[in-house]
């Protein structure tokens, strides 16, 4: 009973332990990068009038809860004499609530204040060029590429503009390290002719595909669409392919518990072999016997599995109420997520194995019994 106990109790935590990584790891990749992506299937920008029809057509489907425009470009900054490569992303205002940005863990230092320009770095980036506080005028310099800029001797290919430090942001490894996020209005002034890298689209992550096939449809390769589970399949595959193999170990370890339960059977049956004769002689059945040798099975897995299972809720829940295990490196806490489906799934194929490892040992042993020795046949 102590094997069942101890394998039911390790998958309700490792399972809800792989919901809170993939939890953690969509909340990650998805506040900021948003569930569908618009963009071109050519080159790298829309002008106005290419995005006017589906910005249009996307604010009137019910998936869809916000839109912002972006322009991504690859830049450098100074700060200093120190230098970074970042990746500018200039969006429109709405995006600060599409992205959370007010949110303490995602926005670290500073506050938003849509009425006036703001930049944000990313808080990797932030450290690498020695930023240590907000307000740096004319410390840090933004260099832009000039669009069809020709290189020449004399020639600048970039735009440069004195930019300050309005905040530091913390999402993922991605955007801490190269993101500096800034207005919409602020590119446009550098890049007049209304280009833009395509459009940002936040939904219900469930959403996101029936999304997508209702924009290609409308507009049949004119666009590429892209959703973030798309964008990050190599991450998402991994936690899948990680999650799988866990559970197969984890089944294997459960199986072979089952030897523990048809070892104890088979110490009771042979314990109390000695019993069968007077139990024949009571007009007892030789699947009388194997119904008792069942049942014992059943009541050893019930009792092992149901408090395993509780067992294992019971760490989930002073894990996600007291933080006991935390990420190493971090004081943040390990990520855990119950989820009452799986519980009662796994509840159930445990519950099955078991009731057949009891049966199938039931069936074995009583198979032993010499029926001329207890002068009783099988009814």
């Amino acid at each position: 009973m102590v094997g069942l106990c101890v394998s039911s109790a390790a998958f309700i935590l490792l399972v809800s332990a792989f919901n809170g990584i993939e939890g953690m790891i969509k909340n990650m990749y998805s506040v900021f990068d948003q569930e569908v992506m618009i963009l071109p299937v050519k080159g790298k920008s829309l002008t106005q009038e290419d995005i006017n029809g589906v910005f249009r057509f996307c604010k009137e489907q019910k998936e869809v809860l916000s839109l912002s425009k972006f322009i991504r470009e690859r830049v450098l900054l100074r700060n200093e004499n120190k230098w970074a490569n970042a990746e500018m992303w200039a969006v429109e205002p709405v995006f600060f609530d599409m992205a959370e940005l007010n949110d303490e863990h995602h926005l670290i230092v500073g506050k938003v204040n849509k009425n006036k320009d703001q930049f944000f770095f990313g808080h990797d980036l932030a450290v690498k060029l020695g930023m240590n506080q907000l307000g740096q005028d004319r410390k840090t310099l933004l260099y832009l590429p000039k669009q069809d800029a020709k290189i020449g001797l004399g020639k600048n290919p970039f735009f440069q503009e004195s930019i300050a430090l309005s905040g530091v942001l913390n999402y993922n490894k991605e955007v801490n390290e190269e993101v500096l996020l800034v207005p919409i209005s602020f590119a446009q002034s550098f890049y007049p002719n209304s280009r833009f890298s395509g459009i940002l689209v936040s939904t219900h992550p469930q959403d996101a595909v029936a999304l997508k096939q209702k924009i290609l449809s409308k507009f049949p390769s004119q666009f590429r669409v892209q959703t973030n589970e798309e964008k990050n399949q190599l991450v998402y595959k991994t936690s899948q392919s990680e999650k799988r193999i866990v559970m197969a170990i984890l089944g294997f370890i459960f199986i072979l518990s089952m030897f523990n339960l048809v070892a104890s059977l088979t110490m009771i049956f042979i314990e109390k072999e000695k019993m069968f004769k007077p139990m024949v002689a009571m007009g007892f059945t030789l699947n009388k016997i194997r119904a008792i040798f069942y049942l014992v099975g059943s009541l050893i897995t019930f009792l092992g599995i149901s408090s395993g299972i509780l067992m294992g809720q019971l760490l989930v829940y002073f894990q996600l109420r007291f933080s006991l295990l935390l990420i190493p490196g971090t004081n943040k806490a390990f990520p855990m997520a119950f989820k009452a489906g799986q519980s009662f799934s796994i509840l159930g194929i445990l519950f099955l194995l078991g009731i057949l490892a009891s049966w199938f040992s039931a069936a074995f042993l009583t198979k032993s019994v010499k029926k001329d020795f207890y002068l009783f046949n099988e009814r």
